[in-house]
């Protein structure tokens, strides 16, 4: 992962960087504020996750993706065009050291992704750590 970029912004600045580097396939990751969750810094309303939806449609076929969500029906309806895959989780709440068994949803991209050639050289940094300046070595 020597060449790989980890961005911790808003998913639309994320697409666009990541996008413009058009000679290389990419795998994305996203983590977005669970619906009907509390205790985000940030707000993350219905119209978001519509909008992250219409973003995913329009990746290359090159590119793969994986998106982790809570099952909620809305959620499931909202992403039903990608494969999902129901995995087993477990969350410690508030500190209590209670662990609590739960399913989350792992979307994936509708395309086999054996079929494509993944690169990890642009996956995600923290944004205080990104240099304007990067580039990408070119593949050997």
């Amino acid at each position: 992962m020597r060449r790989t970029m980890v961005l911790n912004q808003d998913f639309t600045k994320v697409f666009k960087l990541g996008l413009s580097y058009s000679n290389h396939s990419r795998l994305w990751f996203f983590d977005p504020p669970y619906p009907k969750t509390e205790g985000y810094e940030s707000e993350f309303p219905w119209e978001k996750y519509e909008q992250l939806n219409e973003c995913l449609k329009q990746l290359p076929k090159t590119d793969y993706f994986l998106l982790t969500l809570n099952q909620e029906p809305e959620i499931e309806e909202l992403f039903s065009w990608c494969k999902c895959e129901k995995v087993q989780t477990h969350y410690t709440t508030g500190g209590t050291g209670q662990r609590k068994d739960v399913f989350e949803n792992l979307f994936t991209p509708p395309w086999d992704p054996k079929k494509k050639r993944i690169n990890l050289d642009h996956f995600f940094v923290e944004e205080e750590e990104r240099r304007d300046d990067w580039e990408p070595e070119e593949a050997k």
